[in-house]
């Protein structure tokens, strides 16, 4: 009885209540904590305590008089058919052991009691208070869906109470701060030098992003050597930016090119330092300090020559393996033969317009007692600029979004070094096997791989 007196107290007050620190000694029970789980006037409080005819366990039980052996009339509900099972069995254990075997039979009254209430009202009225339990906790989530559904609209409500109230009232402010932010970019000197003297339109930016992680990868490359390119031609050409990006770059993935393109850059700025040093310190013109390139001797402007040659050669490499990677891309994901022919048609006219500048870089090199004309890196920065803002930044966009779905995200990301041959791509020998390349233009590529000194490898189509 202990046992039952202390269920009924965990029921009614829950285990964080001091009445009920006694234990049942039952270990099952003894190591759960349990809310209180009867509240006044709930469905589990009337089963168990309210006195009640009957239990129903199956049709037509209530029609059944005397359904229980020592009950006739109402019972004050659960507890009461609990109380009789519990004393039943309680006076079966009492019994002698050498009286046992005469004294259980099936008249047993205890034995009745027992029998009755296992096939009528104990287990129906389990039942009901299973059912009555679950229904509580229905209506307990019911309600805390409901308050769910409130609070996600007052959400919303105050949401659009801040919007209407506060932003909209502001979004002028908001404005006139966004505009004096941009003049101040315009009128910032570092700003300003930085377009006069840096790469401009032809350095990278996030707006050149085509949104394939691969091919905006090797465009950085190309733009980065051709900075290095046009530092060595124009000594006024700021390219901070590019240089602390290629180191980045070389920490996390070291090639043989950025190598090369990092020595080149390194050895040029120092012998410009020392020759702006030594003409400052003998009183020169501090105009000639501009740009140095003027005041080399002839010794000096040769090797300075065939520094931009070797810097040009590695340009021309990496465009020509840029765009036939992305050939490869679009030949073996099936990209749509509309887009292909369109797409492998600028790069053949990019490809020649780069071989033509180049040539002449390489023509100018060649004249002895000169530099190369600081023309040739605002030549380059025009002719790269067009290509990201006409080319980049809408047909590779468009490539991308065509690759999406079809190529592997893996393919798209994954790292693919620069070959240290010239790749031609399929578009250019389309070209120039076609009927509308010239004899010229045959021969524009052959002068191009015989004055940069580099060899060749095709992809078949």
């Amino acid at each position: 009885m202990t046992f039952s007196n202390q269920l009924n107290t965990i029921l009614l007050y829950g285990t964080n209540n001091d009445d009920g620190i006694i234990v049942t000694g039952d270990q099952l029970v003894d190591s759960h904590k349990s809310p209180r789980t009867l509240t006044t006037n709930s469905p589990t409080q009337k089963i168990q305590y309210d006195p009640v005819d009957c239990f129903k366990n199956r049709e037509g039980d209530c029609d059944i008089q005397k359904r229980i052996y020592s009950i006739n009339g109402k019972f004050n509900g659960l507890e009461a058919l609990y109380g009789l099972f519990m004393q039943s069995c309680i006076l079966i254990v009492d019994i002698d052991d050498s009286l046992l075997a005469s004294s259980i039979k099936l008249s047993t009254t205890s034995i009745q009691d027992i029998a009755s209430l296992f096939i009528y009202d104990l287990v129906g009225g389990c039942s009901a208070y299973s059912q009555a339990i679950v229904q509580k906790q229905t209506n307990t989530m019911a309600i805390l869906d409901a308050i769910l559904i409130v609070l996600f609209a007052l959400s919303l409500i105050t949401a659009l109470v801040g919007f209407i109230a506060f932003l909209i009232p502001t979004r002028t402010i908001l404005f006139t701060v966004a505009e004096a932010s941009a003049k101040m970019h315009d009128i910032d000197p570092a700003a300003d030098a930085s377009d006069r003297t840096g790469m401009s339109s032809a350095a990278w930016k996030e707006e050149y992003s085509c949104d394939c992680v691969r091919v905006d990868k090797e465009h950085q490359i190309v733009l980065i050597t051709l900075a290095g390119l046009c530092y060595c031609i124009d000594g006024t050409m700021n390219i901070t930016e590019q240089y602390q990006k290629l180191n980045q770059l070389m920490q996390e993935q070291q090639s043989q090119d950025g190598t090369i393109v990092l020595e080149i850059i390194d050895k040029v700025q120092k012998e410009r330092e020392e020759l702006r040093h030594n003409l400052g310190s003998s009183g020169g013109d501090q105009k000639l300090l501009l740009d140095v390139t003027n005041a080399m001797d002839e010794t000096r402007l040769h090797e300075l020559s065939q520094t931009i040659i070797k810097m040009l050669a590695i340009l021309v490499r990496q465009v020509f393996n840029v765009l036939s990677d992305e050939e490869v891309l679009m030949k073996k994901y099936r990209i749509p033969l509309s887009h292909y022919k369109n797409h492998e048609l600028q790069h053949a006219q990019f490809l020649r317009k780069v071989q033509t500048i180049s040539l002449q870089i390489a023509s100018n090199a060649r004249v002895k007692g000169k530099p190369i004309p600081s023309t040739h890196s605002q030549t380059l920065i025009q002719l790269f600029s067009s290509w990201l803002i006409d080319h980049v930044s809408k047909i590779d966009r468009e490539m991308s979004a065509l690759l999406i779905g079809k190529a592997p995200e893996s393919e798209l990301e994954r790292h693919v070094p620069m070959p240290l041959e010239l790749v031609v791509p399929p578009s250019y020998l389309n070209f120039l096997d076609s009927d509308f390349a010239s004899i010229q233009d045959k021969n524009l590529f052959e002068r191009l791989k015989k004055v940069l000194r580099v060899s060749t490898e095709k992809i078949s189509n």
